[in-house]
């Protein structure tokens, strides 16, 4: 009779990608090293929401833009072969009879818009507004500097990237932005979790007082396990 060895992984690295720690598989918190980490993870993801949301400023989530459906009229319209050709160059002409009629001579057949394929149109909020946008590049090429959006609340004008300096300006503002937000983005369907504003305010009181920080994912995460744990319950 044959007998095998088995060597069972006892430790494991963190799932949280900012954490490089290993921990004992008996102790670890549904794939972390820590309750803290779990929780910062679960907040990052959920901060991301809202950062590659067009809609809203990374920094203090402000929400610039509003998105509009388009009408069923305007479907319509874009669907009928006047307004395709008139969209190609075409014009109406006197047709000397005391009526119009349309000149289509001078269509270029070009693609036209696709009026499935159009989901919304987007205006700006007061919060939002357009300017000069510097991306700098590498050393030995000059700056690219185009037309962007501009955060009108914090003055960040990278909109996917938050800035910690802009970000500490306003604290209070920025903490009433994001639950505005997250309240948003939760009723849209967007996201699963609902932000318990109690508890995320309080967890950024405590890293404030306690040290100065201020961790806005690992009160987010506290914020949605707050609710899923209530939930659960």
């Amino acid at each position: 009779m044959s007998t095998a060895s088995h060597h069972y992984q006892d430790h494991d690295e963190c799932d949280h990608p900012d954490c490089s720690h290993k921990y004992a598989i008996t102790d670890g918190i549904a794939g972390h090293c820590s309750q803290d980490c779990a929780d910062r993870h679960r907040g990052h993801r959920f901060l991301n929401t809202l950062r590659y949301d067009h809609r809203y400023c990374a920094t203090c989530f402000a929400r610039l833009k509003d998105v509009h459906s388009p009408s069923e009229n305007w479907q319509t319209r874009k669907r009928e072969p006047v307004e395709i050709a008139l969209e190609q160059g075409g014009k109406f002409v006197a047709a000397g009879d005391g009526t119009l009629e349309l000149d289509a001579t001078a269509c270029e057949h070009h693609q036209t818009i696709d009026p499935e394929q159009v989901t919304g149109f987007q205006s700006f909020t007061s919060a939002g507004t357009i300017g000069e946008v510097r991306k700098e590049t590498p050393a030995g090429m000059p700056d690219d500097t185009r037309q962007g959006t501009i955060c009108s609340v914090c003055g960040n004008a990278s909109l996917s990237e938050s800035d910690d300096i802009l970000r500490r300006a306003d604290i209070k503002a920025v903490a009433r932005n994001l639950l505005a937000a997250a309240r948003s983005v939760y009723a849209e369907g967007q996201t699963e979790h609902e932000l318990t504003d109690q508890v995320f305010v309080r967890v950024l009181r405590e890293q404030h007082e306690e040290s100065g920080g201020l961790d806005f994912a690992l009160a987010a995460g506290r914020g949605i396990h707050a609710d899923t744990e209530a939930t659960d319950g």
